[in-house]
Formats: C-alpha cells, structure tokens, sequence
C-alpha cells in the first residue's frame, strides 16, 4: 500500500500547498538548521565526546526535505572521530515523491560537502511504502531509518534510548498532529536527561530534585492569558534549595536567564 504523498506548491519547491507553510526558513535555511537543532542539541560537542564504536542516536520528527539530516551529517563527519557511528530515526506522514525530493534539494545553494550528502540522499530515496526505510551513508558510518507513518505511532512502539530530539513540523496552529501531548509523551518515554538549570550560587555537584516550570508565553509577554488557556512551558531540573530566600532567587535567575535567549 502506498501513503499521501506531500502536497508541494508548485511555484515553491520549498512550500507545503496543503498546510500553506514552508520547511524551512527560505532566508538561510542552512543557518537555522545549524542554529536551532544542531547547535540546540549542543552536538558537535558531543559528537567530539564520543568514544571508540559508540553510536550517537538522533531521533527528528517530520523529515521534510532532509535538509535537518544532511546538515547533521556533515557536521558528524566533521566532529565525530573516526571509529563512531550516527543513527537518525525520522518519520514523516506526507513523505516527498522522488521528483520533490530532487527538486527541492537541487535548487538550494548548498556547499559541496552538503551537496554530495543530498545527492546520495535523492538516489537512496525509497518508494513512498508506510514501513521504515533503512538507509546506509558515508561507508555505512551513518545509518538512516526513515518511517514513512505517523510520528506518535511509530515512536510509541520504538524501542531503546535516544540521545538528543530534533522536533520539527508545519506551525502548530496549521498541523497540529505534530504538535500532541501523545507523541510528547511517546518521546519523553525514550529516555534522555532533560535540562539542568544550576544557579550561580549552587555548587556543580549539587542534586538536581525538583523542577521549575517556566511559562514562556507569560515570559516573553504575548498577552493576559486566562488561567485554563494552553501555554508553552519548559521544565528543568533545579538543585533542592531549602531556603525560600534562595529558590525564589534560582527561579528569578533562571527567568533572566531564559529571557535572554528568547528576547
């Protein structure tokens, strides 16, 4: 059986005409790869940290044109020592038919590094079968397992730990299918630390047992919001501070903090 292929604007190669909205940033789609998932999961670090045949899992939600995968790639090749292994599980519902990918890929300016990776990624492109198609790249270092199903399906029966999330999907308020509090819950069930936030005043090794939620929405002041109306939030874990004085200076710091890279 073959899956609803992407709707594809045809004056866009870049644009969903089905949830009228783009893949990416059409300003420097490179750059925003780097910045929000690749430098947000702090992975060229840890692709340098990582030991003798350790394997690094990256799992990403909707894998578009793969331009997310392409760009971690490279930087893999670039930061991981030679002896390690990459693995990227993705899904995608409204996978791309041969001639998007192609199209979409081709028409970016990409350096010579990234292109090689997309051209390999264009003539491994599966048919649009709902099954997990695994693909083997840079000499069988990095592995691909691409889901062409729903996300939430096919992360709630995955087995195993995976090691950082690229979260990506068409804006909420247009696709929320990608956006629910199953598929959330299908990755928080796959392990992995989530943030620590440690105050200034805190030492290194101080336990981290409590949790301090933090709506943005209110944080970055979109509004009087009523009390039951949905907001974002962001858990992290925070050293257990008896005194008052002192968590509500934690809570104020890791506020300033948050604000600063939001605003």
């Amino acid at each position: 059986p073959r899956i609803s292929p992407a709707e594809i604007d045809a004056s866009d190669a870049h644009q969903s005409s089905a949830f009228n909205d783009y893949y990416f940033s059409i300003n420097d789609p490179i750059a925003e790869r780097q910045t929000i998932f690749i430098e947000g999961n702090h992975l060229p670090e840890r692709f340098q940290s990582l030991k003798p045949n350790q394997t690094i899992r990256i799992g990403k939600t909707g894998f578009g044109t793969g331009l997310t995968f392409i760009v971690a790639c490279e930087q893999f090749l670039r930061y991981a020592p030679d002896n390690t292994r990459l693995q990227w599980v993705s899904t995608e519902r409204y996978p791309m038919v041969q001639t998007d990918i192609n199209k979409a890929l081709w028409v970016l300016p990409l350096p010579s590094e990234l292109r090689q990776l997309a051209d390999d990624l264009c003539l491994c492109w599966p048919e649009l079968i709902p099954t997990c198609h695994r693909r083997l790249f840079s000499n069988g270092r990095i592995t691909l397992d691409l889901h062409f199903r729903d996300s939430t399906e096919v992360l709630s029966d995955l087995s195993g730990v995976v090691d950082a999330w690229c979260l990506d999907g068409f804006s909420p308020d247009r696709n929320p299918e990608s956006w629910t509090p199953e598929l959330f819950q299908a990755i928080a069930n796959h392990g992995g630390d989530i943030p620590v936030f440690r105050p200034s005043f805190c030492r290194a090794e101080a336990p981290t047992r409590w949790v301090a939620v933090v709506d943005l929405m209110r944080l970055v002041d979109t509004g009087d919001l009523e009390p039951d109306e949905p907001s974002a939030r962001l858990r992290l874990k925070i050293p257990a501070l008896r005194s008052i004085d002192r968590r509500r200076r934690a809570e104020q710091e890791l506020t300033q903090a948050i604000a600063t890279e939001l605003l």
